[in-house]
């Protein structure tokens, strides 16, 4: 079924069975109810930072958990960081999030020392997606600061990840240094 079909299907429902139908779809899949809970929440700003903090704690836990060792796994990150996207927030808010998942990893080679080339592979890849992001929505002054840090925190790792994050930290901040 196509989205015309589902809209027309749809249409034919009475009322009733449609508020059914929407109701059984909360309680039946997580997805939706979040996505009608931030939708229809009373306090929306409330709302948006509760389900922000429940992605940044999927980020967190993946290097920092609180039980239990740490997985280190990026997939996961990744999907989170697509999940929460699937919420339509506000950019900044997804911004946030990208830069919070970099952050993260840089934190955590600070923490535990030189890591495998994959790992940083990985952030540096997420970094420069997380730049974009910022740039593509005008946010580059709101984050400036914090991909800044992740240059600092990043200056005793090996594999060269310090580098390749301060020359893409200088590529798209260059304006700032010409001054």
């Amino acid at each position: 079924m196509n989205k015309t079909q589902l809209k027309k299907a749809l249409a034919s429902l009475p009322q009733k069975e449609l508020i059914q139908l929407v109701v059984d779809l909360y309680g039946s899949y997580p997805d939706v109810k979040e996505n009608l809970d931030s939708l229809f929440a009373e306090d929306k700003e409330a709302a948006l930072k509760d389900t922000l903090a429940k992605y940044k704690a999927i980020i967190r836990d993946e290097y920092f958990p609180a039980k239990g060792r740490e997985m280190c796994r990026v997939s996961v990150c990744k999907k989170a960081i697509a999940d929460y996207k699937k919420l339509k927030p506000r950019p900044e808010d997804v911004a946030d999030l990208m830069v919070f998942f970099v952050e993260q990893g840089c934190l955590f080679t600070n923490q535990y020392g030189d890591m495998w080339e994959s790992f940083y592979t990985a952030f540096e890849n997420n970094y420069r997606a997380a730049l974009d992001y910022v740039f593509q929505n005008d946010l580059e002054d709101k984050f400036k600061g914090r991909f800044e840090e992740c240059v600092r925190l990043t200056e005793n790792c090996g594999w060269g990840f310090n580098d390749v994050l301060g020359d893409y930290f200088y590529e798209y901040y260059q304006d700032d240094f010409n001054n």
